[in-house]
């Protein structure tokens, strides 16, 4: 049998690829175990699409089939990249950048080889009854870390990937396009000099059309719009794309696709309204809600790939379709929340259409202060139509309002902040698919100060210091957690290791992750300490913003006056404190500064690593890119300038 027949073989599940992961399911299809992850709705067949399925074998003669392959691919690769770095010119590569090509085709070669050898990869799920030795969850962990690496590397073309090997961190293209001129010319209700006061990106690959598609929303207090950036993945020059507004929306319920067209969603049928202080009459309830509507203002903002989600005043969160569906139209409201008490700030899971809300209420006897996280989990049909939204409510055992929530990649656990103390909290969302959510729990507790400096803390937060103002998960399987502060006590940004339980899991289904073979036991359920394991002095104390790249190397922090510094490290993966330290910090640009973190722009990177996309509280959005071209060769590939660790910028 030749090569070409064998690689037939491992185009399962729909691929045009051959496959590295083939899974069995409970329904009887054979499909990748890393697409049924990422399928949507979760549970559901990519192929058959029946509903509940799990994976419930590896197919191990397929796996080691596409290994052989792999391995010889491996040694064809090297041998043509050598053949074809010999025949380029002088002046578009240089022995450092043949250096380092050589050394990462080398180190992921015999990485890869010695995962293979490995017997934990050899079958990717483990009983739960089977005890599991720290070495082992170790090596699993590094298993899932390749896999992880290898689905973002083949979103990048080879050109691309070795412009990034040559550019990052120190050089990169810049690209501006000024949304508010747009607006203003199209007669935008927008006044001149007024600011949008939140923002949000989403970025994603369509694989179907191979093009990555960049979505951003900003809201003023009355209006909202929606923005799409869409360049092809393989293609370099993408000069003649522009962000193009698909649509837009006012609190009042009104949306359309253009300014000049828009209309009153009140109609449309659909919606689901949910109020969590039931009035004695069904009138009085829907009198309130329609009375809220005309009159709350806009606060804050989340984007999903389907969703912009919308917290405000009188107690308000909308969710507004932006996806392409049989059953909604594209700005129409599909869900609405309500309740009597503030919302302080909300997060969304798009894997697992999961909403957050962080809700402050009032003890009746003590009139002590009492917060809440409302999880929403909706469910969708298979007609696409919202069937139901399921609220989930889960106490906070602190008297302190939520400042920030954020969700971990596989939304698993969440991780929440208190606004007086510089507090963070672990919440386990769910241990296997039969929690459904409903058995959250606290694990987790931790001071990003010592407990001495409580009060000096207290002291700082009175002078106007916004404390702890943003929070993120680290790449996943790395249990990391980025934590930024704007405060006057010069507390930088850090990354804090968190030792104990696994936050991110390959498989969650039923025990037949290597997760859950330890946390089964009561002891492993919880996260044991927070070790801060880095700190980031060269963006400063004064930090509104943060975002980490997929690939473990880098994370960009935006400044309270706008700036944008890009650290470099190359240990966000490894989970020891005694880890090697070195970083590297440079000025990656300037965008508009906020006085407060609420109106502060929104960082993101690419879904391949390869770019920065910001959008600032002027509408002004900016692209920063390390794989459009070579130093040197490109003009338009400009070096950025390097920040010491004291904050200062060399010129």
């Amino acid at each position: 049998m030749d090569r070409r027949s064998l690689e037939q073989l491992l185009l399962v599940g729909g691929s045009t690829t051959p496959v590295a992961d083939a899974s069995m399911t409970t329904c009887g299809c054979l499909v990748s175990e890393l697409a049924f992850l990422q399928h949507l709705p979760p549970g559901e067949c990519p192929l058959c699409h029946s509903p509940q399925s799990k994976i419930l074998a590896a197919v191990e003669p397929l796996r080691e089939l596409w290994r052989i392959l792999d391995l010889e691919n491996d040694r064809r690769r090297r041998s043509s990249s050598r053949q074809s770095a010999i025949a380029l010119d002088g002046d578009a590569v240089d022995m450092m950048g043949l250096f380092q090509r050589y050394a990462n085709e080398e180190n992921q070669s015999s990485f890869r080889e010695d995962i293979f050898d490995d017997p934990i990869s050899k079958s990717s799920m483990i009983s739960s009854n089977q005890p599991v030795s720290d070495e082992s969850l170790q090596r699993s962990r590094i298993t899932m870390d390749n896999l992880y690496e290898q689905h973002i590397l083949n979103e990048l073309t080879e050109e691309k990937e070795y412009n990034y090997s040559l550019c990052f961190p120190l050089h990169r293209k810049r690209s501006d396009f000024d949304i508010s001129k747009r607006a203003l010319t199209l007669n935008n209700v927008l006044k001149k000099g007024q600011r949008y006061i939140s923002s949000s990106i989403c970025t994603r690959h369509h694989h179907g059309t191979n093009v990555e598609v960049t979505m951003f929303a900003m809201i003023t207090e009355k209006r909202w719009e929606l923005y799409e950036y869409t360049v092809p993945i393989n293609v370099l020059n993408s000069s003649h794309a522009r962000p193009q507004l698909i649509c837009s929306g006012k609190a009042t319920g009104e949306f359309g696709e253009s300014e000049k067209e828009l209309q009153d969603g009140a109609h449309l049928t659909g919606e689901i309204v949910i109020h969590s202080d039931f009035p004695s009459q069904q009138s009085a309830k829907q009198t309130d809600i329609q009375k809220r509507l005309q009159q709350w203002e806009f606060v804050s903002c989340e984007l999903t790939p389907n969703h912009l989600v919308i917290s405000g005043t009188k107690g308000l969160v909308r969710v507004f379709n932006i996806s392409k569906s049989p059953v909604y139209k594209i700005g129409q409201p599909v869900y609405t929340y309500v309740t009597n008490f503030p919302i302080k700030c909300i997060a969304v899971a798009s894997s697992r259409n999961l909403i957050a809300t962080g809700v402050t209420a009032k003890e009746r006897l003590s009139n002590k202060e009492q917060p809440f996280i409302i999880l929403h989990k909706l469910t969708f049909g298979a007609d696409l139509r919202l069937k139901s939204v399921d609220p989930i409510t889960i106490t906070i055992p602190y008297h302190e309002p939520i400042r920030h929530i954020c969700f971990n990649e596989a939304a698993t656990h969440l991780m929440c902040t208190t606004s007086w103390e510089l507090r963070y909290l672990i919440i386990r969302l769910r241990q296997s698919s039969v929690d459904n959510y409903r058995k959250p729990r606290l694990i987790f507790t931790g001071f990003t100060c010592s407990k001495g400096n409580s009060s000096s803390a207290e002291a700082d937060l009175i002078k106007t210091s916004e404390g702890i103002t943003d929070i993120r998960f680290g790449v996943p399987y790395s249990n990391t957690v980025f934590i930024n502060f704007n405060a006057l006590k010069q507390i930088p940004p850090m990354m804090i290791h968190l030792e104990g339980a696994m936050i991110d899991s390959l498989v969650d289904d039923d025990g037949f992750s290597s997760q859950h073979s330890m946390t089964s036991m009561e002891e492993s359920d919880y996260i044991t300490a927070g070790t801060v394991m880095m700190k980031f002095p060269e963006s400063g104390s004064l930090v509104h913003r943060c975002a980490v790249s997929p690939r473990g190397d880098g994370v960009v922090f935006l400044s309270k006056d706008g700036r944008l510094i890009l650290v470099n490290t190359t240990n966000f993966h490894l989970a020891s404190t005694m880890s090697s330290k070195k970083k590297f910090a440079v000025l990656l640009g300037e965008v508009a500064g906020s006085e407060r973190r609420d109106e502060a722009g929104s960082v993101e990177f690419s879904k391949d690593g390869g770019k920065v996309f910001v959008v600032d509280r002027k509408g002004v959005f900016s692209i920063f890119d390390f794989t459009k071209g070579v130093p040197g060769k490109d003009h338009d590939v400009i070096k950025c300038k390097i920040v010491r660790s004291n904050g200062s910028v060399v010129n």
